[in-house]
């Protein structure tokens, strides 16, 4: 008996702490979305790494838009990237993100993938619009080796300039 009440408390514990982790990352989604739509100042491109997309026609009103973010030229630990499009109700629809509800960590140092690690050669985000004359928001952030320094960018991505490079 005593072994199945540990068992039940070990579950349940495991349960809360999962409960947890989703609300800590809901509330950083949240409070990332906020950031964005307070910014008024956007780059259209980054010093630190490669910014590039391109845009699929999926139907007639909607189409799919691919954000890579590569080739850094600076060490970049425990990246985090979210893309909002321009009209979107973030209420009702996520918006892409990466290294934000993910149990693991991405990082982007110069010349270096071991993806088994979180060394990743890029990042990639993909979302929909139902118009090309929409820009979406980006937000980069990132920390340097020793985790103490936090960089975070604010880039504009205007879909009309199809397969655009901003790198």
């Amino acid at each position: 008996m005593k072994k199945f009440i540990l068992c039940l408390l070990c579950l349940l514990l495991v349960a809360c702490s999962s409960d947890n982790s989703e609300k800590i990352a809901l509330g950083r989604y949240e409070e990332l979305i906020s950031q964005l739509n307070y910014n008024t100042s956007f780059q259209s491109h980054s010093e630190y790494y490669d910014l590039s997309y391109e845009t699929v026609k999926i139907s007639d009103n909607e189409y799919r838009y691919y954000i890579f973010i590569d080739n850094a030229r600076i060490a970049m630990y425990d990246i985090v990237a979210l893309a909002l499009s321009d009209g979107v109700d973030t209420s009702t629809l996520m918006q892409p993100s990466v290294g934000i509800f993910e149990d693991k960590n991405y990082t982007m140092i110069p010349n270096q993938v071991k993806k088994e690690a979180g060394f990743v050669e890029g990042l990639m985000l993909s979302g929909t619009v139902d118009d090309l004359n929409k820009k979406v928001k980006l937000l980069v952030e990132w920390y340097d080796k020793e985790l103490l320094n936090r960089q975070v960018e604010y880039l504009e991505i205007d879909l009309l300039e199809q397969g655009g490079n901003n790198g």
